[in-house]
């Protein structure tokens, strides 16, 4: 809560500021697009990744009202466009989920028919073995009854949930066969996606996800989807009941790509907490936006930030509490209409996001 209040209270004071700066506009700006991950939808616990039902199916009025502007996009689409260089509408948004139990099956699926909502579910191939020997539900019908309906694409993780960065390279490829063999098996057809388990990310695990034929795969990480956005590392805003209110949804809806490069660690799980984080901002952004740049910690009342030129160095005050963190950093865009003058009322905030995985 202490997190999203210094970030809300953040975004005000760019926004009314006298000397909010205009930002450089980037060519990826045109067709990027925000991606939400939602896990347990029911009834949340605290200090969890849940979401009541009544907070989304607030989301989803959001969405769905015609006059909010809003798209709904398959992910396949988005991708396609974004490689076209298509020039994709503001507030285009994705939404995956990584929970097939019941409460998605007999609460969320519905909602998502009936609005004619597309979407990505991504599925434990294991567990769902585990429903068919045991005639539990979900099962592997229930999912093949989603796939029915084109609204539906899906994703696995692999065979067992457990931290990528614990496995060699052979038992990740294994894991992640064995429940490809599971889903065709069952499916008839291939996954479209991966999803890192616990958002568990390195460029090596990346680089066998992508030998594996998917065309992405989901980190945890909050941040935009744009052109110069991994396919292998694709960042999720997560919805959780925490952060699930509307004006966070709206202004999440709107955010645009902070491009960075050389960051470092370049990986999620670090054996160090507190840890060190630096990155080099794309080259594109000009110094004088770059020293607006803002950055919040999960559980910190702030971070300390050295800016050299383009490098970004963050230093945290104090060791994270959790075993996992995450790091957002924002530069706010603000856009002239017509005559020249600065749209104050239209601000967009550029974000980057970094997750962390400490030893338990």
């Amino acid at each position: 809560m202490l997190r999203k209040l210094i970030l809300l209270f953040s975004c005000a004071f760019w926004l009314f500021s006298p000397q909010h700066a205009i930002a450089a506009t980037l060519s990826e700006d045109l067709n990027s697009v925000i991606v939400y991950a939602y896990f347990k939808i029911g009834a949340p616990e605290a200090n969890t990744q849940d979401l009541s039902l009544s907070s989304f199916q607030e989301q989803i009025d959001e969405l769905s009202s015609p006059d909010n502007g809003y798209q709904v996009l398959p992910l396949s689409d988005v991708l396609t466009r974004q490689k076209q260089n298509d020039t994709i509408a503001p507030k285009s948004v994705v939404l995956t989920f990584e929970n097939f139990d019941q409460d998605f099956l007999t609460s969320v699926w519905p909602i998502l028919k009936d609005r004619k909502i597309p979407f990505v579910l991504s599925v434990s191939t294991s567990r769902l073995d585990d429903a068919e020997r045991s005639g539990a539900s979900p099962s592997w019908d229930d999912l093949k009854t989603i796939s029915k309906s084109s609204l539906a694409e899906f994703g696995i993780l692999p065979y067992r949930y457990v931290y990528g960065h614990s496995l060699s390279d052979a038992d990740f490829k294994l894991d992640i066969n064995r429940a490809k063999s599971s889903f065709r098996d069952h499916m008839g057809d291939e996954p479209k996606y991966f999803s890192y388990p616990y958002g568990d990310y390195t460029p090596q695990l990346a680089n066998l996800v992508d030998q594996q034929g998917f065309q992405g795969a989901f980190t945890q990480a909050s941040g935009v989807l744009a052109t110069s956005t991994s396919r292998y590392a694709i960042p999720r805003f997560t919805m959780t009941e925490g952060f699930a209110d509307l004006d966070r949804f709206r202004m999440t809806s709107m955010a645009l790509p902070l491009p960075v490069n050389q960051v470092k660690p370049d990986h999620t799980f670090v054996p160090d907490n507190p840890p060190s984080l630096s990155f080099t901002i794309d080259d594109r952004i000009p110094l004088q936006e770059i020293k607006q740049l803002d950055c919040f910690a999960s559980g910190q009342s702030g971070v300390d930030k050295k800016i050299d030129g383009k490098t970004v160095t963050i230093v945290f005050p104090a060791a994270f509490d959790d075993s996992k963190a995450r790091v957002n950093c924002t530069i706010p865009f603000v856009p002239e209409d017509e005559d020249g003058v600065k749209d104050t009322d239209n601000t967009r905030w550029r974000w980057a996001g970094f997750q962390f995985i400490f030893p338990e």
